[in-house]
């Protein structure tokens, strides 16, 4: 039985282009990215939430900067593909090892 959750064909993709080409994005560069490289890419919303899924993990880091209609985040990747793993690593275990003191 796999009690990890898997991570979707797009957040897999969202991930990859941050260490396959680690300059700065918006949410929309990254939609637009999806939009050319998917045949079903998902919506805007959905990107913009996994971006802010892992803004708030901190496994990508953002800056504000102003702009046409307000400010908007512009998202950057400061961790090694290493530190990226070893991150998701220990932040799976911590989860695990609270659903197990749940069960307790």
């Amino acid at each position: 039985m796999n009690l990890i959750k898997k991570l979707s064909e797009y957040k897999i993709r969202i991930i990859k282009a941050f260490f396959e080409n680690p300059s700065n994005a918006k949410s929309v560069d990254v939609w637009n990215f999806l939009k050319e490289t998917m045949e079903k890419p998902p919506s805007r919303a959905s990107v913009i939430n996994f971006l802010k899924e892992l803004a708030d993990g901190k496994y990508l880091e953002y800056m504000e900067k102003s702009g046409k209609g307000g400010y908007h985040r512009v998202y950057f990747l400061e961790l090694s593909d290493k530190q990226f793993i070893d991150k998701i690593y220990k932040d799976t275990q911590a989860q695990l090892d609270e659903l197990l003191k749940e069960l307790k």
